[in-house]
């Protein structure tokens, strides 16, 4: 009978169980070296294997939620941990930054400004005296401005403090087309 040749994974197995063996204690110090350059490298894959684990379970919470007809709330309460996480935070980011930043309050701001650029914080705060109960502006009490866009929004209030940087926006904004 004709001897099977043995791979070269059962040779080493081999050399490194038999004691007796004349290349033990050389296969011995490699595999240690090994074992010492390949650490890092394990640890990297204990890494990515977890966030794949993570990734997987923000996967299954997503599509749970989905089948349930979910709003867009209630994405936005959820918990995501892995690359679902990081994906979806940059969704809402890319969102948030695409939203529009003025309110109501500043487009009236930037319409008297328009007509008058040289208006200052007073004859501001007396021309939205002059706008209450027009349209935008509900009332100015106690150092506050409640205004909204319709009746169906809610109330939003502003300081007269404030009035100050909104005005300084608003000439900036002109100035800069």
């Amino acid at each position: 009978m004709k001897k099977r040749k043995q791979s070269l994974g059962a040779k080493i197995k081999t050399i490194l169980l038999d004691p007796h063996h004349p290349e033990h204690a050389g296969a011995m110090a490699a595999f240690l070296e090994l074992g010492k350059s390949l650490r890092p490298y394990l640890q990297e894959m204990k890494v990515a294997v977890a966030q794949y684990e993570a990734a997987e379970q923000d996967a299954i919470k997503l599509v749970d939620l989905l089948d349930r007809g979910a709003s867009p709330a209630d994405f936005a309460k959820l918990r995501l941990n892995g690359i679902g996480a990081l994906y979806f935070r940059s969704k809402m980011q890319s969102k948030a930054a695409r939203r529009e930043r003025t309110d109501a309050l500043q487009k009236l701001i930037l319409r008297f400004v328009k007509e008058n650029p040289s208006i200052t914080k007073a004859q501001l705060l007396n021309a939205l005296e002059r706008e209450k109960g027009q349209g935008i502006i509900v009332d100015i009490v106690d150092e506050e401005i409640s205004f909204q866009i319709n009746e169906n929004e809610p109330l939003d209030k502003a300081p007269i403090a404030g009035l100050k940087d909104r005005l300084y926006r608003a000439k900036k904004h002109l100035s800069s087309r």
